[in-house]
Formats: C-alpha cells, sequence, structure tokens
C-alpha cells in the first residue's frame, strides 16, 4: 500500500490518494496541525485533509504517513479566486531601468527558488556565465537589482519548484531579445526610440469607424518575390514593405505603392509579434504569425538581422513611421488568446498551470485564461505597449471570443485614454473555446462591448455558398448590407460601427459563366454595405485565395483582372463621397431605409439622404428579371460593374429591368 500523490486544493485543503483503500490514519503534515479529515468517495482510496494554518506556497510541504514521505504539488488552488487575489501584483515587471539602476523582477508564487542568469553573448548556444539569487516578496514576485550599465545582458530565468522540478525560461515581460527568442535582452528606452522618427502620431478626416477602410497584408506575401521590385535585401522584411517607386516588369506600381494606391485610411498588417514556427536563422517556411513567443518584441525574420536584438525594433518603428508618413494608420493582427508550444512558454513555465484554462478533466488548454488577474494584467500592459512604445493605431484581436469580456472593456479603456480613434476589433476563433458563453468577447455579446469592433464573415459565408440559398437568405442578405449579421438571430450590435466587412474573393462559382460579372458583383455587395470595410490585398488584385497566392505574390500577373480592380477602386472613391453607406448609427438606418422587394431572388430598398433617394437594386439570380420600383426620373449611379460619373438619367413607369448577377445604384430627387 502506497501514498502515491498529495495535491494542495486551497489553502487549507490537501487532497491525498493511496494505490489501495484504506482507513484515513496516521498522516501528518509537518508545521500544520490538522483539523480535519474526510474520504471523498466510497472507494477510499482519496482523502482530504484540512489544516488549521494557512498553506505557505513557494515552500515544501511533506506529508508523513508510515515511513513514507511524499512533497505536496500544486492543485487546484492555482485556479482558485483565493489565489488570484492573494498574489495578484500591480507594481512593475521585468526589467526596469531608472539612472544607474537596473532592476529585474518576475512573478512566480509557486517557485520555491528563482535565480537570474546572465550570458556573455547573444549566441542562444552560449553556456550560463553568472547566476544571481533572487529575492521573494509577498506577492510572489522574485526581484534582483543591478548598478551600472547593464545594457545589453542577455539574461533568462531558472525557477526550482517544492517538487524538486527545474524550469529555465525567458522574461515574458521582455522588450528584447536574441534570435528566435528564448533568452532575453536588456534594452533601455533611449536606445530603442531614436529621435529620426517623426510620423508616430497622425490624424485622418474620419468621423467615426464606419468610414475605416483598411487593406490587409502580410510582410512577407506582399515583398518576397521578385517580380515586386523590391530590393533583394528587403524582401519579406519590415523595411521592404515601405519602400518606394518599387514596379514590375511592365512599369506597374508594386508593394507599398500599390497600397498607397487604393487611399486606405488603415494598414492592416497580420501578426508581427515574435513567433515560432519559423526559424529565424533560416526563415524559409511561412507562417501566419498566430503562434507568438515573446507578445512584446517584433519578429525576427523580418527583421535584417535577426541576431541584433535591437535591429527589429528599429526596423519596426521605421516601417510603422514610413506608413504614417503617407497618411495611413496601422492596425497589428495580435494573438492573445494563444502560444506558441504553450507546455514551453514562459507564462507555464514560470507559474504551471496558471495562465491557461482547463478541461474539465484537468487538462490543460492553449488558451490563455484571461479572466484571471495576472493573465488580464500580462495581455493588459502589453496591448498598452504596443499602442504607446510603437505608436500603432489599432488592433485586431485573433480569437478574440477566448478573451473574456471585462477584459476587452479595460483593453478599450486603455485605447480610449491614449486615443479615442483607436480601433478595437476582433475575428472570431473557429475552434471550441472552454471560456463560457456569457463570458466571451463575441459577436452574441457584442451589445455589452461599446467600442470593440468584430469582423463579419456573413457575406463570404453567403458568397461561398452561392446559389444555395432559400428565400429567407434574401431578407438575412438585406439586413447584412443594413449593418446587422447574416447568420446570427441573436446579436444586438450597439451601433454600425462595431462591424467590420471583410471582402474575401471566392472562387467563381461553376454555375455563372463570366468571371468579370462575378466579381464585379461582390465588390459591389461589399462596398454598399454599412460598416468598415476589410480588403485583402490578394482580394484588391481580385483573386481568389490559394495556398502558393499567400506564401508570394506574383506581381507580374497581378492585373489579370483589371478592369474589375478599376471598377474596385472607383467603388473605393465612390464609398467615400457617399456617407450614406457608412452611417454611425442604427437610428439613422432605420430612419432612412425602406424595403421595397424581397421577391423572386431581387433584393430592392432604399436610402432616404436629405433631398436624395438611393434606390438600390440586386439581382442575385442568373437571370435577368424585372421588379415594380415608384415610378419617376431615376438618376443610375452604378449598374454592370460600371459607375457613371456624368448624368444618366432614366425615366420609369414600367417595371425596372435587372440584369442577372448585378447590383444597381439610382438615385432620384
Amino acid at each position: 500500500m502506497e501514498l502515491i500523490k498529495a495535491t494542495i486544493e486551497d489553502f487549507h485543503t490537501i487532497e491525498l490518494a493511496w494505490d489501495n483503500p484504506i482507513p484515513f490514519t496516521g498522516v501528518h503534515v509537518p508545521g500544520y496541525t490538522i483539523t480535519k479529515i474526510w474520504p471523498v468517495d466510497s472507494s477510499l482510496k482519496v482523502h482530504k485533509l484540512e489544516v488549521h494554518e494557512e498553506l505557505e506556497l513557494g515552500k515544501i510541504i511533506k506529508i508523513l504517513w508510515n515511513d513514507e514521505e511524499i512533497i505536496a504539488t500544486y492543485g487546484k488552488i492555482i485556479n482558485t479566486e483565493e489565489f488570484d487575489k492573494k498574489f495578484f501584483y500591480e507594481g512593475p515587471l521585468g526589467v526596469e531601468h531608472k539612472e544607474d539602476l537596473t532592476i529585474f523582477r518576475l512573478w512566480a508564487p509557486t517557485a520555491k527558488e528563482v535565480n537570474l542568469q546572465l550570458y556573455p553573448d547573444e549566441n542562444p548556444n552560449t553556456p550560463v556565465a553568472q547566476i544571481y539569487p533572487m529575492t521573494r516578496n509577498k506577492k510572489g514576485v522574485w526581484a534582483l537589482s543591478f548598478t551600472g550599465n547593464t545594457e545589453g545582458i542577455v539574461y533568462d530565468y531558472s525557477l526550482t519548484f517544492p517538487d524538486g522540478s527545474m524550469h529555465i525560461s525567458y522574461d515574458p515581460y521582455a522588450k528584447a531579445c536574441i534570435i528566435n527568442g528564448r533568452r532575453s535582452v536588456v534594452l533601455f528606452s533611449e536606445t530603442i526610440n531614436p529621435k529620426f522618427l517623426k510620423y508616430q502620431n497622425i490624424e485622418n478626416d474620419l468621423d467615426h469607424d464606419s468610414e475605416v477602410l483598411m487593406l490587409h497584408c502580410h510582410i512577407k506575401t506582399i515583398t518576397t518575390d521578385e517580380s515586386s521590385g523590391v530590393h533583394e535585401r528587403l524582401r519579406g522584411k519590415y523595411l521592404g514593405l515601405i519602400e518606394p517607386g518599387t514596379v514590375n516588369s511592365n512599369g506597374d506600381s508594386t508593394g507599398f505603392d500599390y497600397i498607397i494606391k487604393y487611399k486606405p485610411s488603415h494598414l492592416r498588417l497580420m501578426p508581427i509579434a515574435d513567433f515560432g514556427s519559423v526559424d529565424e536563422k533560416n526563415p524559409k517556411n511561412y507562417s501566419f504569425g498566430d503562434d507568438p513567443i515573446n507578445i512584446n518584441i517584433p519578429e525576427g525574420s523580418y527583421s535584417s538581422n535577426p541576431y541584433d536584438p535591437l535591429t527589429r525594433i528599429i526596423e519596426t518603428k521605421k516601417m510603422i513611421d514610413g506608413i504614417h508618413q503617407k497618411k495611413i494608420k496601422v492596425i497589428l493582427d495580435m494573438m492573445y488568446s494563444r502560444v506558441y508550444n504553450q507546455s514551453q512558454h514562459a507564462l507555464e513555465l514560470c507559474v504551471p498551470g496558471y495562465f491557461f484554462r482547463t478541461k474539465k478533466d484537468g487538462k490543460l488548454t492553449n488558451e490563455i485564461a484571461t479572466e484571471r488577474n495576472m493573465a488580464k494584467r500580462y495581455i493588459l500592459d502589453s496591448v498598452k505597449y504596443w499602442f504607446k512604445e510603437y505608436h500603432i493605431d489599432g488592433i485586431c484581436f485573433k480569437d478574440i471570443d477566448v478573451i473574456d469580456i471585462q477584459t476587452m472593456k479595460k483593453i478599450r479603456e486603455i485605447a480610449d485614454e491614449i486615443d479615442p480613434n483607436i480601433i478595437i476589433m476582433g475575428e472570431m476563433s473557429e475552434t471550441k473555446v472552454e471560456l463560457s458563453e456569457d463570458k466571451r468577447a463575441s459577436l452574441v455579446n457584442a451589445s455589452k462591448l461599446f467600442g470593440v469592433n468584430f469582423i463579419n464573415s456573413s457575406l463570404k459565408n453567403w458568397l461561398n455558398d452561392y446559389p444555395s440559398f432559400d428565400s429567407a437568405d434574401s431578407q438575412k442578405l438585406m439586413n447584412n448590407m443594413l449593418g446587422e449579421f447574416y447568420n446570427s438571430e441573436n446579436i444586438n450590435m450597439i451601433t454600425p460601427d462595431q462591424i467590420v466587412q471583410e471582402m474575401v474573393v471566392s472562387n467563381k462559382p461553376k454555375v455563372v459563366k463570366n468571371e468579370k460579372d462575378w466579381l464585379n458583383f461582390v465588390s459591389s455587395m461589399y462596398f454598399l454595405s454599412q460598416g468598415a470595410i476589410s480588403l485583402g490585398i490578394l482580394d484588391s488584385m481580385m483573386k481568389s485565395h490559394s495556398k502558393d497566392d499567400l506564401l508570394v505574390i506574383n506581381w507580374e500577373d497581378y492585373k489579370k483582372n483589371s478592369e474589375s480592380q478599376n471598377y474596385l477602386q472607383s467603388l473605393i472613391k465612390f464609398r467615400f463621397k457617399h456617407p450614406i453607406f457608412a452611417l454611425e448609427h442604427y437610428a439613422d438606418i432605420r430612419q432612412k431605409q425602406h424595403q421595397i422587394s424581397l421577391e423572386d431572388g431581387v433584393i430592392a430598398y432604399s436610402l432616404k439622404d436629405k433631398e436624395e433617394t438611393y434606390t438600390i437594386v440586386i439581382n442575385t439570380t442568373l437571370e435577368n428579371r424585372n421588379i415594380s420600383l415608384p415610378t419617376g426620373t431615376y438618376q443610375v449611379l452604378i449598374d454592370q460593374g460600371k459607375i457613371y460619373d456624368y448624368p444618366h438619367m432614366i425615366d420609369l413607369r414600367d417595371d425596372f429591368h435587372i440584369a442577372s448577377l448585378n447590383v444597381t445604384l439610382l438615385c432620384r430627387r
């Protein structure tokens, strides 16, 4: 008979497990007074004991039984509110530098011992040079101070836990790191803030978020191919993204000049926070960047010198400054919900079991437990750092529904304190989320999250299913274009500002004969919809997404669908000139809109703006249709992939004839 396990459940309770049923006797916990013992179930293999004194975490707690001795490990206590409250710490973490003093701080309340390890250089294989023991405070923060010049020091932490296990971890609050991110580096604020940056804060003329047009791109996708015209040394790099004057062999603008041509209000970049799936020594493979290691440090594979900790920081700031110079704001996609290699991530290495949610069976998930105080703080501190240090203008949270509502509200508050025009938006996850639905920062709870916007995939789903839809879909489609979501009945948005219509060009359905008709139909639907617009670079080229395209853009053939690209650019200009298609409040939409028809695959509704009434007619079918509209004289603004920049008038006395798969916009006074 053997005592096989002892786990601490809360500050006064330990659960003990034997390999066989026993009558519970003969147990001692040195230094503590046992007040109560009881079996967990009828098997008599598992018992709980209660002690009078508070169990002291970070110290070895022994359980003695007969001639056996076992050290208690951490169980459910890590996830209790009591633990969260007791060890919540609001002071500085990471490296703090002031004048001649540098202080290292690490939150690790369950560790028995923490040492700071210093290395002589930035080579990831160099052995430790010096080891210094750190001192723990009552909040579980380990600290150590140095005087003198510490800039450039390479460091990590060794942590020993009461059960004898030992972890080596980089600093989860690090602001700089060596190549591939597994050791941290000290860099001072003066060093990472060069004086030549001139465009850190910019303004634009937008009144509200519905007027936003963001272009969405990946640094490697847009600059890697030789056809981009980007200098060979800068391909796939931060500075390659802003290289001016790049052209393909035909003299057509590529890269940043191509982006500028669309005059977006914002450039939305796929994740650039240091991620783990690409070897920075040999960055040949492609990653979406949704696998962060160091959330406060730019990715090294996009740097011209990933071996130098400073280069990636300066080049990221130069890139953002260069984008700002063209009066374009910057939104970063960020993954705060999950990490790369969760068991080897600093959060798990420093406080095992705390930062990640558990399933019902007790197994850890790769979901940051944002509802816990220090996990919430980790995200809030990072968000504030990116806003203040890198002067970004917005964040798109990947898997936003993994984050809890209260954390997301705090993020919005932080943004408002810095600049109320900062964009906070999110993209829903496609996997199961352990957090209960009523607590998620999700579409269902959008009405609780004023100032938080959500990517709408409804129109994309509708187009992907084409032509598999029924009559009820016509109502949903019209609702979607008027600022509501197509695939959910229970979503209560606060304002149309919360909607980001993400335009995705899907493959032409087999039933559609003419590709140009399809592309123009797709563009018209998006740019006459309420809400902000997010337009991918590939989508701006009217290209459906293939695996090869995601890896690299071949700029030689990007004008294959030039007519549809020109139409899209005309739509963008048209939308900017007609704010009726980017309204700020639902009250405005309800007051201005009027439903005309939802019959036989034809959708028709109007929007009244002062003395003008705009009528949108959408023929979703593959056949020409007739529809009854109010009689009168109309000006045709848009029809069959053409925007009329001169008066094109029609008199309606009979039914209006609309071509198949077409969006027509009419106006009358």
